[in-house]
């Protein structure tokens, strides 16, 4: 993705919805609790990097393809299950989410998603936790450049990995919201 400011809207909308599934079961938290929930998901990502686990995207596009109705939400969760669940992609969008999801406690629709023309991954940033250590530093200037440009990272990381992060985001936000309507499924924050 090359310009953030294209996609405000798009980005509002998730970070509302990812606010109201989680707050809606969760209680909303601290600006504090948010930041160490998204340093939690870049450490689940770095686990699924080191045992390898990816996703399988096109088995998964397959099977949700092969299902008649298309919509079932049980036969949904059991294919993200399947072929998405644990892996990075999963993991990258669930950071995205946590970024989404702060930006929206801290500046709710006045967030501007700001638009960092320099913004790169960094040539001294070559391993997977080499960048992971990049990003949680950014997430931490959590104000709307920091935010920004958190998520401005997160898609071009993805993209150097051949994730199609918004794919992805809009993946696990349907599995969200289908989860959260069982309260078995939940964990307390």
């Amino acid at each position: 993705m090359t310009n953030l400011k294209e996609k405000t809207d798009k980005l509002q909308e998730w970070a509302r919805k990812q606010y109201e599934i989680a707050g809606a079961i969760r209680g909303h938290k601290s600006v504090n609790h948010h930041l160490a929930l998204v340093m939690t998901e870049v450490a689940e990502a770095i686990e699924a990097d080191r045992r390898d686990k990816r996703s399988e995207d096109a088995e998964f596009k397959k099977a949700i393809a092969q299902n008649a109705a298309g919509s079932e939400d049980s036969y949904f969760n059991a294919c993200y299950r399947d072929y998405i669940k644990g892996t990075v992609e999963e993991e990258f969008a669930d950071i995205a989410l946590r970024i989404l999801d702060l930006a929206w406690l801290c500046f709710g629709e006045k967030m501007q998603w700001y638009n960092s023309q320099h913004l790169y991954l960094p040539y001294y940033c070559r391993l997977f936790t080499e960048k992971a250590q990049y990003l949680v530093k950014r997430i931490l200037d959590a104000g709307y450049f920091g935010l920004s440009d958190s998520l401005k990272f997160m898609y071009l990381w993805a993209e150097e990995m051949g994730i199609d992060l918004d794919f992805h985001i809009e993946q696990k936000l349907r599995f969200n919201a289908i989860d959260a309507q069982h309260p078995a499924n939940n964990k307390k924050y």
